[in-house]
């Protein structure tokens, strides 16, 4: 392909295919001569050097006068695959979570990442499958909570085609707890704010990703 993404993948494979997470799935670049930056204002950006191409994908909010300040903006990849953007103290400790890749996800559910949503800020956790094997567009599919029945449903053009049921007792009504909770079990959250499942490995594992170019 000529198009560039921005992508997570596991450090073990090389592949393709095996990018989990992807930045620019909508915005792909065709420059070559590409670059993630983040500038003397906290912005997180990918920049074509030619200048033909700039994808914003954290915006700060301070005003240019506090780009001087004491706080150091910094980006980090950590070991269960989440890309996180934080502010930093002087002493080295975390002041602030900007931006975080586990709020966008892509088309894959790890350990960790939400599906459901946040009524006070409008965030979605949903993922879509891809276009194709070699395409990371966004495909036909996806799945999320749906915001009436807050159950795990799955589309296909907007057209419900699967759910999970309703939860009850630690597991969702479709779902047979037997086939998967010998590895994992799902954890559910819903208050006035925000409503979300996400899963959680019985033993627990590291994906150690690695950030790279597609």
């Amino acid at each position: 392909s000529e198009n560039i993404y921005l992508g997570v993948r596991p450090t073990a494979d090389n592949s393709s295919d095996s990018y989990f997470w992807i930045a620019n799935r909508g915005m792909p670049i065709r420059d070559p001569l590409v670059v993630l930056t983040i500038d003397q204002y906290g912005n997180m950006k990918i920049v074509s050097k030619g200048g033909n191409s700039t994808i914003m994908l954290y915006s700060s909010s301070k005003p240019e006068s506090n780009s001087n300040s004491t706080i150091i903006t910094s980006a980090i990849l950590q070991d269960n695959g989440n890309f996180v953007l934080q502010e930093i103290n002087q002493d080295g400790s975390v002041k602030n979570i900007l931006w975080q890749s586990f709020d966008y996800p892509t088309n894959m559910l790890l350990p960790g990442m939400k599906l459901g949503f946040d009524r006070k800020t409008g965030q979605n956790w949903s993922i879509t499958s891809w276009r194709s094997g070699k395409s990371p567009l966004s495909g036909s599919f996806s799945l999320g909570l749906d915001h009436k029945t807050k159950e795990m449903v799955m589309w296909w053009r907007e057209k419900i085609v699967w759910s999970s049921g309703q939860w009850s007792n630690g597991n969702f009504a479709n779902l047979k707890s037997s086939l998967y909770e010998k590895d994992f079990v799902f954890e559910y959250y819903s208050d006035e704010d925000e409503t979300y499942v996400k899963y959680v490995p019985v033993y627990g594992y590291i994906i150690m990703g690695s950030l790279g170019i597609i």
